[in-house]
């Protein structure tokens, strides 16, 4: 059996199985403004607060105006689960 991580994604764990396939490694591409970093904003906050260890790479907006977005938008606090 696949052993899936929950995205906490509205919808997309039952069209996807479940979640991510556990240990993937995951591509998201997209034009600007399509999400791209909502979706892995909330799918890394989500994980983390499960003690999940992840990554994200991105090439567009610094980190602090990504902590900082989040933050006004959504309440989260990044740096509090980075630490």
């Amino acid at each position: 059996m696949v052993r899936r991580v929950p995205t906490d994604i509205k919808g997309l764990d039952d069209k996807i199985g479940g979640g991510f396939v556990e240990n993937s490694v995951v591509l998201l591409t997209g034009k600007t403004g399509t999400g791209k970093t909502s979706f892995c904003g909330s799918f890394l906050y989500y994980g983390a607060l499960r003690g999940l260890l992840e990554v994200s790479i991105t090439t567009e907006e610094s980190e602090n105006d990504i902590r900082e977005d989040k933050k006004s938008l959504c309440g989260w606090d990044l740096k509090r689960l980075e630490e």
